[in-house]
């Protein structure tokens, strides 16, 4: 059995990944051309609309 982490790899098509079991979503965000606070902060605010776009959509 493929364990996560173990170099292991699934069939194509299988996923051990089930979208309606998420509560929430990590987003990692680097811009290695400008690494200053205000740019994150920029990033922050661009996904915090996105979010309310999001929670408007659904029902």
């Amino acid at each position: 059995m493929n364990q996560p982490g173990a170099g292991g790899s699934l069939p194509a098509g299988q996923c051990r990944f089930d979208p309606s079991s998420g509560r929430d979503v990590d987003v990692v965000f680097l811009d290695p051309t400008d690494l200053t606070r205000d740019n994150g902060d920029r990033a922050t605010a661009r996904m915090d609309a996105v979010e309310l776009q999001l929670q408007q959509v659904q029902p």
